[in-house]
C-alpha cells in the first residue's frame, strides 16, 4: 500500500519532507510579526533580465518583472507580475513561431489576527501557451502562521483552499475546467549580509477530486547588491503539474538573470 502511495505521489511526498525540514530550521530564531508596527513600509522593484526556458518550450529570451511590497499595521500586501516574450522552439516538433509565452499577475494579502496567526487570501492570473494554458484564474485563502522574522532569517506558511478556472488549449480547440483543491504555501528567506539574500517558495495545490492531480510551483531565487538602487538577481523556477494538459509535458523550468531596480 505504501508502496503504491509513494509511486502515484513520491514527488509530492518529498517535497513536504523539504519543507518540514527548513520549517524546523526557520525555528532558531525569534519570531516577530511582518506588520510595520504602525509604520508604513513599501517597496517597489523593476527587472530586466535574460530568460532560459526548457520543459514546454525551449528558448533563450527576455523579460519585464515587477514586484511591490506593502506593509501597514497588521497587512501586509504582495504583487508580483512578469512578462515573458521571444520567439519560440515547440519541443515535439522543432518547429520555431512567435508567440506570447507567459503573462502572470499575482497579489497576495495577509491580514494578522495575533504575533504570528493570520488570515491570508491571494489571488492569481496565468497565461501560458507553451504548457497549453490560455488563461488561469486561481483565488485562495486559509490559514497563515509566521515562523521567524528577524534581521537574519524570515519564514512563514499558509494553509486552506484555492478554487480554479482555467481554460486548456487542447488541439486547435478551447477547454474549460473548474475545481477547489487543497493549497499550502511556504517562504523562506535568509540573508548572508544587508547586500546578499537567498530566498525559497513554494506554491502546492491538490484537487480534492483527485489526488492525482497535484501542481507543484518552486522559486529559488538570489540577490546580491549592486547599490542602493540596483541589484543582481538569480531567479530559478520549477513548475510540475502530474496531470498536464494532453500532449504536454509534466515539467517546465525558467532561469532567469535579472537586473533590479529599486526605488
Amino acid at each position: 500500500m505504501f508502496k503504491n502511495f509513494y509511486r502515484k505521489n513520491g514527488r509530492l511526498f518529498l517535497v513536504f519532507i523539504v519543507l518540514i525540514a527548513f520549517g524546523f530550521y526557520s525555528f532558531a530564531g525569534e519570531g516577530t510579526k511582518y506588520s510595520s508596527n504602525g509604520e508604513k513600509k513599501e517597496s517597489l522593484n523593476l527587472a530586466l533580465g535574460y530568460v532560459y526556458l526548457s520543459g514546454n518550450a525551449k528558448s533563450e529570451t527576455g523579460s519585464f518583472k515587477v514586484d511591490y511590497c506593502l506593509a501597514v499595521n497588521r497587512i501586509f500586501l504582495e504583487a508580483k507580475t512578469y512578462f515573458i516574450f521571444t520567439d519560440v522552439t515547440d519541443v515535439s516538433t522543432g518547429h520555431t513561431t512567435r508567440i506570447d509565452e507567459k503573462y502572470f499577475f499575482g497579489l497576495k494579502s495577509n491580514y494578522m489576527l495575533g504575533k504570528k496567526s493570520g488570515i491570508f487570501a491571494n489571488v492569481s492570473w496565468l497565461k501560458n501557451k507553451p504548457a497549453g494554458i490560455n488563461k488561469n484564474l486561481a483565488i485562495a485563502t486559509g490559514y497563515s502562521r509566521i515562523l521567524v522574522d528577524n534581521d537574519k532569517k524570515k519564514s512563514k506558511f499558509g494553509i486552506g483552499v484555492e478554487g480554479y478556472k482555467e481554460e486548456k488549449i487542447i488541439g486547435n480547440l478551447l477547454e474549460d475546467d473548474s475545481f477547489v483543491a487543497a493549497y499550502f504555501e511556504f517562504a523562506f528567506q535568509y540573508a548572508f549580509n544587508e547586500a546578499n539574500k537567498i530566498k525559497f517558495e513554494n506554491e502546492t495545490r491538490v484537487n480534492f477530486s483527485d489526488s492525482d492531480d497535484y501542481r507543484l510551483l518552486d522559486n529559488l531565487s538570489y540577490s546580491s547588491a549592486i547599490n542602493k538602487k540596483m541589484a543582481i538577481e538569480f531567479n530559478y523556477i520549477h513548475q510540475y503539474r502530474n496531470i498536464p494538459v494532453p500532449g504536454k509535458k509534466k515539467t517546465d523550468t525558467t532561469l532567469m538573470i535579472n537586473l533590479v531596480f529599486k526605488f
